[in-house]
């Protein structure tokens, strides 16, 4: 998945119109760390769901795995409560969509205008204290699985 990712983010930056600068390059970097981590926090926070929820996978996985399937999509097709789930609670939105329109010089949507992008990394520190506060309070009230 990482090689195929990485040859679809090169074919996309040599095909786009991308006014290269110091600015640019920074957000592109920012971007990829940026989202990187915030998939990470994606599966923390849906573990430490997992000690309040019976047979929580599917759960989680609505969210981790259809956090993916957003983030591959362009948040202006997504409805307004689309855009405030994966645009700003689970801020999947800020792993490629935000960054793209961004650099692209876009001028995104109604909730989600282009400058957001270079918020990407307030948005992966914002999904890993969702993560790390789900997994203390989830550690914190673990009674154990009976037997």
């Amino acid at each position: 998945r990482a090689f195929v990712g990485l040859v679809a983010l090169v074919t996309g930056l040599v095909l786009a119109d991308v006014d290269w600068s110091l600015a640019a390059v920074a957000l592109l970097l920012l971007a990829v760390v940026s989202g990187t981590v915030t998939f990470a926090a994606m599966f923390v926070w849906a573990a430490g769901a997992q000690f309040f929820l019976v047979d929580g996978a599917e759960a989680t996985n609505a969210f981790v795995y259809g956090g993916r399937y957003a983030a591959s999509q362009p948040a202006s097709v997504w409805n307004r409560p689309l855009k405030v789930v994966f645009g700003f609670f689970f801020p999947m939105a800020f792993t490629a969509y935000l960054p793209t329109v961004t650099l692209l010089g876009l001028p995104g949507t109604d909730l989600m205008p282009s400058w957001l992008g270079w918020f990407a990394p307030l948005a992966a520190v914002f999904a890993w204290t969702m993560a790390l506060l789900s997994w203390r309070v989830g550690v914190r009230h673990y009674r154990g699985g009976g037997g």
